[in-house]
């Protein structure tokens, strides 16, 4: 959940469940394990950067706009490193509070309940399933969801792939990103709370880009420097559930 931040001030997130385990991020790329004991906590800020520099050779030869399409790159490849960050913090957490379901036979209608039920059983709604492609193509065309939806359904789910929500949990996944741009491994699935309940994102301010001019290094180039300060706690174990899809060889 969103945490608005005050100049000035330090970042302060309320916790729903004080004397708990969380896992909050410490660097760009590395998540830590705290024990809360309080209503609130101060996570530490992080910066995430990205630096890129093109050449003016490249830049002559390209047909379209290279540098602008550097700028939107960087602020994908940012807003990547934010989804990474999560991941790494519910995989910390995944089977502290519920157990990881091992999915020999794929996403099933069975299965998929037993991961809905174990955030249930703590009085908590469910709001989300996060899946990787293999999953996604569980619930698209696999026989054992064939059954969960009408034929007008299941053709406009062929046509566009938007299911939308199941169970009355939102649909969410990296499958449509391109490769260097997908947080999720393949057999990945996730089912969360709602944010409140799952744990805070913070940040100071939108991303700030930069544009460089190579020529005060000595660089015949171009480029962007683009920055984002940050902070992330997920305060829940009993928010998330990790099932990870096989091919039944384990």
């Amino acid at each position: 959940m969103k945490t608005e931040t005050q100049p000035g001030a330090d970042i302060r997130m309320d916790v729903k469940f004080p004397s708990s385990v969380a896992v909050t991020a410490v660097s760009p790329i590395q998540v830590q394990a705290k024990y809360l004991r309080d209503k609130f906590y101060y996570p530490a800020s992080v910066d995430i950067i990205f630096r890129c520099m093109i050449s003016k050779q490249e830049i002559a030869r390209a047909s379209g706009d290279i540098v602008n399409e550097k700028l939107q790159e960087g602020l994908a490849a940012i807003e990547v490193q934010e989804d990474r960050l999560w991941k790494k913090s519910v995989d910390s957490l995944a089977g502290v509070m519920n157990p990881s379901n091992i999915l020999a036979s794929g996403l099933t209608p069975s299965s998929l309940a037993i991961m809905r039920n174990e955030i249930g059983r703590w009085n908590l709604p469910v709001a989300t399933i996060l899946a990787a492609s293999d999953v996604l193509n569980d619930l698209l065309g696999g026989a054992a969801f064939s059954a969960w939806f009408d034929p007008v359904t299941q053709y406009e789910i062929i046509q566009t792939g938007n299911i939308g929500s199941l169970l009355g949990m939102e649909i969410i996944t990296d499958a449509y990103r391109t490769a260097t741009l997908k947080v999720l491994d393949q057999g990945d699935v996730y089912v969360l709370s709602t944010p409140e309940y799952h744990g805070a994102f913070a940040d100071r301010g939108p991303i700030e880009s930069t544009e460089l001019n190579g020529a005060i290094t000595g660089e015949n180039a171009r480029g962007w420097f683009m920055s984002e300060t940050i902070a992330m706690l997920v305060h829940n174990a009993r928010s998330v559930v990790k099932g990870m899809r096989t091919n039944g060889d384990m």
